[in-house]
């Protein structure tokens, strides 16, 4: 038999009696144990039990459940405390217990990739949008109810402070195998190039963190990354245009200082921002001068159709992420502050 074929024999054999199915379906579990499907059909019998609670039972897992989510998310939250008060030791005592849990129990073996299902979590709508058109998943895309992720890049970051660079990166791996089109992971991995020097490495992550940035605070670092690069290259005139372009997305502390280091390289004051020349400076170096292509053609057709649908709350959420973006083109920033006043008025009234 195939897959479904098995799932529908399976599905036949529950009664409605809950603690009769419990465990129905557990020996169910043995019997495909060994079966070459075992992975799929494992997990296709676990996403038959939510169906088979009584609603008031299903109201204590449901509790269980946001208990569960709740101490992972206190756990993160703590060790990011400690973290920021630079004490990556303290840090890790608190998550590494977690961490090992996570990954010696079931639970995390239950959202690995098999041939019919993926296993991811984004940040949002978007996210997810940008996933699918970026890889086209072929395999049903199933949400992993846990803050994986944010464990997993919690726990890279602490390690890379501890300067145990390759266990980073497995976390940090682990992060982007959970939401591939995260940012905040592809810039902790780059972190990671910076320190080996692998430039090569460097600049392949920075270009494809670029295919996914939504964020002017995040286009920032991306030319502030890029702009770093090139000082290690000593090329202060690109490096100087990058910090240009990037101060127009977000002021920071981090930029201004890298300024006065060029300032001090090349012994005199830095000349004016040049559109003309960050482009032709883009075009050489293959940097994108701008935001993604990708990003904003996602977020104009998802914009268009949540205005088409009526729901104008989510297509306002589109269009001001491509208004973040806009803060280089004036213009195109007018035009969709002018169609975010017209949605306005429709949810007035």
């Amino acid at each position: 038999m195939d897959y479904i074929e098995i799932m529908e024999e399976i599905t036949s054999g529950l009664t409605g009696d809950y603690r009769r199915d419990f465990k129905y379906l557990e020996e169910q579990s043995e019997k495909y144990r060994a079966h070459p499907m075992n992975t799929e059909i494992l997990r296709g019998i676990w996403r038959m039990y939510p169906d088979i609670v009584p609603p008031e039972k299903m109201k204590e897992v449901g509790q269980a459940l946001r208990g569960m989510d709740l101490s992972i998310s206190k756990t993160i939250e703590e060790a990011a405390f400690q973290y920021q008060k630079k004490d990556p030791w303290r840090a890790l005592d608190i998550i590494g217990p977690l961490v090992r849990h996570v990954e010696n129990a079931d639970g995390e073996r239950m959202y690995l990739d098999d041939s019919l299902s993926e296993y991811r979590r984004f940040q949002n709508i978007l996210e997810e949008l940008l996933y699918r058109f970026i890889n086209k998943p072929e395999r049903t895309v199933r949400r992993i109810p846990q803050e994986l992720d944010r464990l997993y890049l919690m726990h890279g970051s602490i390690l890379f402070e501890l300067k145990r660079f390759d266990e980073a990166e497995g976390a940090l791996r682990k992060a982007l195998s959970i939401n591939p089109v995260w940012s905040a992971a592809m810039f902790e991995l780059g972190e990671i190039s910076k320190v080996r020097k692998d430039w090569a490495a460097y600049l392949k992550l920075m270009r494809e963190c670029h295919g996914t940035i939504y964020t002017a605070v995040d286009l920032a670092r991306f030319y502030r990354n890029m702009g770093y690069h090139c000082i290690e290259m000593k090329d202060y005139a690109s490096a100087t245009l990058l910090y240009q372009a990037s101060s127009a997305y977000e002021a920071s502390v981090m930029l201004q200082s890298q300024m006065y280091y060029i300032q001090q390289e090349v012994g005199g004051a830095l000349p004016e921002y040049d559109h003309a020349k960050f482009l032709r400076m883009c075009k050489e170096r293959d940097i994108p001068p701008g935001p993604s292509n990708t990003v904003i053609g996602v977020c104009r057709s998802a914009a268009d159709e949540a205005e088409r649908l009526g729901r104008h709350v989510l297509a306002m959420y589109f269009l001001s992420v491509l208004q973040d973006l806009s803060r280089m083109d004036p213009a195109e920033a007018d035009r969709i502050e002018a169609r975010m006043a017209r949605i306005k008025k429709k949810i007035k009234g």
